[in-house]
């Protein structure tokens, strides 16, 4: 027949493909029932999106536009519209503001703003920011009973061309500026930065956190700088210890910095206990160094207790979390609420999570009371939230400030949970496909 010697096989599959993409992703079980055809199809990730998120929690900032509580975690389908190219390929949160980053390169953000009196319960793009590659928001943790901000957020983006923008609060100058900016204390929307630029110097990496901002940049000549403005910082200064140290992440808490380098060492620098005297040294080096909430450390220093090399770390405005490169899980700062997924009560140290079943960690991310991984074989467990904060874990952990199973297992098929990202009371998972798609089974059916 004309049509087999033209792949009819092949045409019908990327037709039907086409079709099945238009339709909810939760809807493949029901596709399997009707054809031995359909069933191949509708197991196949070729359709389906890269990434999968799902969000549970308060309505407001959970992005599903509700006023009621999200007791289970949900698809957001605001993001799976074949008519829409904005796919999510990385998400990050503070207490009540979220930013997606879509793989067209446009950022979303929703939630509410307290100081600019916005509440988007839709995501909604940021029109100004386009073919931007990385982004990052004030990390969780600075809302709670002792210091209820009224603002606690700041944002930052970087584009495939090099343009570096910032936005949000700078109240401790965390928004790096040139010097006639500098008094600024607000920025509602996202200002291009360039004292960079200026230095000839572009943009690598960067963090925020809810008092400062931590920059690594590369100069004409290829020498590395990190540079970290913000909370006990008049201006911003530059981190000699780290000059021209390859890193593999930069991430700030609320009043410190943490980058891991080439080597799977972890360097931390910054307040030691923060405004609200932290019960545990912040950057983990131990309680020699605990003294006071003006006390910082002006230099990084490794962290030489962790026995591996780290191979990722997160942080909260109080406390630390680093996994090294055999799956092990060291968290050290504020212990309140259970916040650091053991027992010890003045963590100026790292010490070690166990995980119920023993599984390996992949993925860890820290709100103000509360902490969630994710494993190797896609389990996720939960901890903390027994504090005044309300958090999102007392919604599954037993109150006893030790990780928990999350009992969830509607992820779609072809999917595998390797991401949870926290905010104060509401959360998110990230499901990725576990292979590409094309699955020959179903063109041999037809």
């Amino acid at each position: 027949m004309e049509g087999e010697s033209c792949g009819w096989p092949d045409l019908t599959f990327n037709v039907q493909a086409l079709i099945f993409s238009y339709l909810d992703v939760q809807f493949a079980d029901v596709l399997c029932c009707v054809s031995s055809e359909w069933q191949s199809l509708a197991v196949d990730p070729c359709w389906k999106p890269d990434v999968l998120l799902y969000s549970w929690g308060d309505g407001d900032c959970s992005g599903h536009a509700s006023d009621a509580f999200i007791p289970r975690p949900k698809l957001l389908q605001r993001f799976y519209s074949p008519q829409l190219q904005d796919k999510i390929i990385s998400v990050a949160c503070s207490d009540f503001v979220t930013l997606a980053l879509s793989a067209d390169g446009s950022v979303h953000q929703w939630g509410y703003e307290h100081g600019h009196n916005k509440h988007l319960l839709k995501p909604q793009r940021i029109d100004t920011l386009n073919h931007i590659t990385a982004i990052s928001v004030s990390c969780p943790g600075y809302y709670h009973a002792r210091a209820r901000s009224s603002d606690a957020y700041h944002a930052a983006a970087l584009s495939d061309k090099g343009s570096f923008w910032m936005w949000g609060l700078n109240d401790h100058r965390q928004i790096f500026l040139d010097p006639h900016d500098a008094v600024k204390r607000s920025f509602p929307e996202p200002h291009a930065i360039d004292v960079f630029k200026n230095k000839h110097e572009r943009v690598l990496r960067f963090s925020c956190g809810a008092k400062v901002t931590a920059v690594q940049t590369e100069d004409e000549s290829g020498c590395t700088h990190v540079y970290y403005a913000g909370y006990l910082s008049t201006q911003p200064q530059e981190i000699s210890a780290l000059r021209s140290m390859p890193l593999t992440q930069l991430i700030c808490g609320g009043f410190f910095g943490c980058a891991v380098d080439s080597k799977g060492r972890l360097w931390t620098w910054g307040s030691v206990c923060g405004p609200d005297r932290s019960n545990g040294n912040l950057l983990g080096h131990g309680r020699a160094h605990y003294r006071d909430h003006s006390t910082a450390l002006a230099t990084a220093l490794p962290v030489q207790t962790i026995p591996n090399p780290v191979q990722f770390v997160a942080a909260s405005s109080y406390n630390c979390a680093a996994v090294t490169d055999k799956g092990e899980l060291f968290t050290w700062g504020d212990c309140d609420g259970g916040a650091l997924g053991h027992h010890e009560t003045s963590s100026h140290l790292p010490c070690r999570v166990q995980i119920p079943d023993g599984s390996s960690i992949c993925h860890v991310s820290l709100a103000y009371t509360n902490g969630a991984v994710a494993t190797q074989n896609g389990k996720l467990f939960m901890w903390g939230g027994r504090s005044w904060n309300n958090g999102i874990s007392d919604r599954w952990s037993q109150s006893t400030g030790l990780p928990a199973q999350l009992e969830w297992n509607q992820v779609a098929k072809g999917y595998r949970c390797d991401h949870m990202v926290l905010g104060h009371n509401h959360a998110y998972i990230l499901a990725r496909k576990n292979v590409s798609g094309g699955c020959s089974e179903y063109k041999t059916a037809l």
